[in-house]
């Protein structure tokens, strides 16, 4: 295999296909938590997109990638002090947006462990996705390199949550240093910290 060849970009890069298609990888990331709300799919794509310009939302700052031409993946992050207020953030403009509230409270309830016990004082990977026609070249892991290189410089640890069953993911990170922290939180999530060594 040659050498990998990317370009990355970020949001106000991307023509208004790119901006959606990075939108409905973040739909499918989230799948359980957007269809709370019940918004229907052009609504939610368009206040995720609109999410990727907001500073204070999960998605900011969003870098993508770019493989042969086409967008083929994307990470994102925020320091893990922040999680409680971008989290809030993001859910306010999904309620606004909601017709039907009455009950979604209560389904909440259900993804609130997922952010229990994040240590502060670290750089929180909020988002990595790549898509399914570029995955095997490597791009999870220029992405999560990526990632690595913006914590060495803000002289942060790195977090991140995963799901147990998500094999593929806990080796990635597993290679690139991580280690389970945590891996009883009730929401069938572990945290994996890789930790600054000097």
């Amino acid at each position: 295999m040659g050498k990998l060849t990317i370009e990355w970009c970020r949001p106000e890069e991307l023509t208004s296909d790119e901006i959606f298609k990075a939108a409905s990888w973040i739909r499918l990331l989230d799948v359980e938590f957007y269809g709370l709300f019940q918004l229907n799919e052009s609504k939610v794509f368009e206040l995720i997109a609109q999410l990727f310009f907001q500073p204070l939302s999960e998605l900011s700052p969003t870098l993508l990638v770019r493989h042969m031409g086409s967008l083929a993946g994307l990470i994102t992050w925020f320091p893990s002090d922040e999680m409680f207020v971008r989290r809030i953030f993001v859910l306010k403009q999904l309620l606004a947006a909601t017709a039907n509230i009455d009950n979604i409270k209560e389904k909440l309830r259900s993804f609130e462990g997922a952010s229990r016990k994040v240590p502060r004082d670290a750089l929180y990977l909020s988002k990595i996705y790549v898509a399914d026609a570029n995955r095997g070249y490597g791009l999870g892991g220029r992405l999560l390199c990526r990632f690595l290189e913006e914590s060495r410089v803000l002289v942060r640890n790195s977090i991140l949550h995963v799901k147990h069953d998500n094999y593929a993911a806990v080796a990635l990170y597993e290679k690139y240093g991580f280690v389970k922290i945590d891996s009883n939180d009730k929401n069938c999530y572990c945290l994996m910290e890789s930790r600054l060594h000097f």
